[in-house]
């Protein structure tokens, strides 16, 4: 019994990594949006709102949105590849 079970929490966890491998976007973007300045900022906006992201100054909201612009950039470029495994 202990051995099936064993083998429907693998069988299962193959399923739900297979399905996020189709769509690995968290935030859902497409190619089109990294190349439109105001679509980034439209998708970390979203990210913040989602995520209940509070800024205490501008500034720091400034330096939020390098980081998450450098992260997306990231995880498109590593995505194109098609990798062994998938960044969202």
């Amino acid at each position: 019994m202990e051995s099936k079970l064993s083998m429907l929490v693998m069988f299962l966890t193959f399923v739900v990594c297979s399905a996020s491998h189709q769509n690995p976007a968290v935030v859902g973007y497409s190619q089109e949006d990294l190349a439109v300045p105001n679509k980034i900022l439209d998708l970390f906006a979203s990210w913040s709102f989602k995520h209940s992201k509070v800024y205490a100054s501008p500034k720091e909201k400034v330096k939020r949105y390098d980081i998450f612009k450098q992260n997306l950039m990231h995880i498109a470029e590593t995505n194109k590849k098609n990798g062994s495994y998938w960044l969202g």
